[in-house]
Order: C-alpha cells, then structure tokens, then sequence
C-alpha cells in the first residue's frame, strides 16, 4: 500500500498529465497496468491495486498538498512552484517509511534557489528521443 502525490504549479498542467500521458499512455494503453486499475481513474486520482496516485496544483502556495500522508511525491516543473512548498511536502512524508521526493525542472536563472539544488542532484535528463514511438 502506498500513497504518491503529483503536483505541478497549474491545474491546467496537472489535467494535462494526467488525462493525456499519465492515464492515456501510462496505463488505458498499457496492457500489463490497465488490468490493475481498481476503479475508473479521474484527472485527480488513480486507484491501483491498493495504491492511489493523487495529483495536484501547488500554485501560488502548498496548500492543496498540505496535510495530506504520501510515501512519494514528485513535483514536476519544481522550479515554478513557490518557495514554501518544500517544508510542506516534508511534512506530508514525516509518518513514511518510503519517504521520497522526486524534483523534475529546468533551471531558468544562475544562482536561483532551483538551480543549487539542481547541481545537487544526479542532474538526469529527459530523453525523448526514446518516447516518440508512444507520444505522438
């Protein structure tokens, strides 16, 4: 059983996620996964066996995530999303045994507070060369 939590810094970016490449692609497409899906899946939340992935917009500040458990959180377009976001999806981790954070982002400006956590991290890329057979 785990909890994971998608939030990116607009509604309209979630939706699109979501609807398009999380559900469409990731899992209606998948023959392995769409089998696993124990109810229909809505833009804001995905029941997978005894999983749920809930997604949600972190603009402006972290409220829709706070208080809410997770095992994983990914934030996606990280360096958009304000700065208080972080302690907020600390607390949502604090009872895990997972507890893992996923920051995706591009930094925009030398020196922002993104940018030294990116030269932190692993500094992976995307490839999409490798998705283009999926993504249309």
């Amino acid at each position: 059983v785990s909890q994971s939590r998608y939030t990116c810094p607009r509604d309209a970016q979630v939706g699109r996620f979501s609807k398009l490449r999380l559900k469409k692609w990731g899992i209606l497409d998948s023959p392995p996964l769409r089998p696993l899906l124990t109810s229909e899946p809505s833009v804001h939340e995905i029941n997978i066996l005894r999983s749920t992935v809930y997604l949600f917009s972190a603009w402006n500040d972290a409220d829709a995530i706070r208080n809410i458990a997770a095992d994983v959180v990914i934030m996606d377009e990280f360096q958009d999303m304000a700065k208080d976001t972080m302690p907020v999806i600390e607390s949502a981790l604090s009872h895990s045994s997972i507890d893992k954070i996923h920051a995706i982002g591009t930094p925009k400006e030398a020196g922002s507070d993104f940018e030294r956590l990116w030269k932190l991290s692993s500094q992976k890329e995307w490839n999409v060369e490798i998705h283009k057979s999926t993504n249309p």
